[in-house]
C-alpha cells in the first residue's frame, strides 16, 4: 500500500460528516490524526505565481533535440537544483543527467509576480447552483456562498444580487 493510499483512507473516514464549506475539509484533516497531524497548507489566489514573466524561464523540458530522440513524456524524474541546473531521468534506475537546453543567465534574485490579483470569479450558472444548495446547508455557511465572486457578462461581481 502506498503512503498516499493510507492518507486517503484515513481522511475518508473523517469526511463522512457533513461538509458545508471548504474550511470544513481543513478542520476534518486536522482531526484525522491527532498524534501525528498532517501538515496542511491552505492556499488561495495569492499562492499562484506567474512564471511566464520570469526572464530566465526554460523554454522546453524536452531532453532530446531531434525527432528520434526522447521527448517530454519519456521523462520519469526531474530534479531542480538551487544553482538553476535541471536534471532528469528517462528510467527510474538511471542516474540523473543534465537537461540539454540554452538557459538565459540569471541577473539576480527575481520574484515572479502574482498570477491572479483577486479570487477567480465563477460562472453565473455555477453560482446559482451553489445558491440553491443553501437550502440544505447550515445557515452559518450561507455568507461564504453569498460572497463568492461571480462573472456575469464579462463583469466580475462580488456576492449577493
Amino acid at each position: 500500500m502506498m503512503e498516499c493510499d493510507s492518507v486517503h483512507a484515513t481522511l475518508e473516514k473523517y469526511f463522512i460528516p457533513l461538509i458545508n464549506a471548504a474550511s470544513d475539509y481543513i478542520a476534518q484533516m486536522r482531526n484525522a490524526r491527532p498524534k501525528q497531524p498532517y501538515h496542511i497548507k491552505v492556499v488561495d489566489y495569492t499562492f499562484f505565481k506567474n512564471f511566464e514573466s520570469v526572464p530566465f524561464n526554460i523554454h522546453s523540458l524536452r531532453p532530446g533535440e531531434k525527432a528520434s530522440k526522447p521527448v517530454v513524456i519519456d521523462i520519469r524524474a526531474v530534479e531542480y537544483c538551487n544553482n538553476g541546473e535541471i536534471l532528469f531521468k528517462l528510467h527510474h534506475t538511471d542516474a540523473f543527467q543534465f537537461l540539454p537546453q540554452r538557459q538565459q543567465k540569471c541577473t539576480g534574485h527575481v520574484v515572479p509576480e502574482l498570477l491572479y490579483s483577486h479570487p477567480i470569479p465563477i460562472a453565473e450558472s455555477k453560482w446559482k447552483c451553489l445558491q440553491e444548495l443553501k437550502n440544505v446547508i447550515a445557515k452559518d455557511h450561507h455568507t461564504f456562498y453569498d460572497n463568492l465572486p461571480l462573472q456575469k457578462d464579462n463583469k466580475t461581481i462580488k456576492g449577493k444580487k
